[in-house]
């Protein structure tokens, strides 16, 4: 509501609250999600993103991510469950707003041990 009638003060108001705040609002919210594991909040997030893939012309990441909306539909309940309960995530220590999906998970992993004394060699630890 606040943005809105900011917006309709002028021309420039609505041009940054469109084009900026909004969105950087979205990319906010969109973080969260990921953060906390709230699968509600990121499917919503990714929703509200998909205009902004049409307009900047990739085409390829709005089609993915309308598949994308679609997948928990086709999924098992207890897997819907296990999903909103926030079982999608991972974190390193207990918490909140530090949860990573598997593949963020695995790369902090092995950046955690290849910075370490013991180097990582291939995809073993040194002894």
């Amino acid at each position: 509501m606040f943005l809105d009638n900011t917006a309709s003060a002028s021309r420039t108001s609505k041009l940054w609250v469109d084009c900026l705040i909004k969105a950087v609002f979205l990319i906010m919210m969109y973080v969260r999600a990921k953060r906390e594991g709230d699968l509600p909040l990121h499917l919503t997030s990714v929703k509200l993103m998909l205009p902004y893939f049409f307009a900047a012309a990739h085409p390829n990441y709005a089609r993915f991510f309308l598949y994308y909306l679609r997948s928990p539909e086709k999924m098992s309940e207890s897997a819907q469950e296990k999903f909103l309960k926030g079982e999608h995530v991972m974190r390193h220590v207990p918490g909140v707003w530090n949860a990573a999906g598997s593949d963020m998970f695995i790369e902090t992993t092995f950046m955690r041990y290849g910075h370490g004394k013991k180097k990582i060699i291939g995809s073993t630890l040194q002894p």
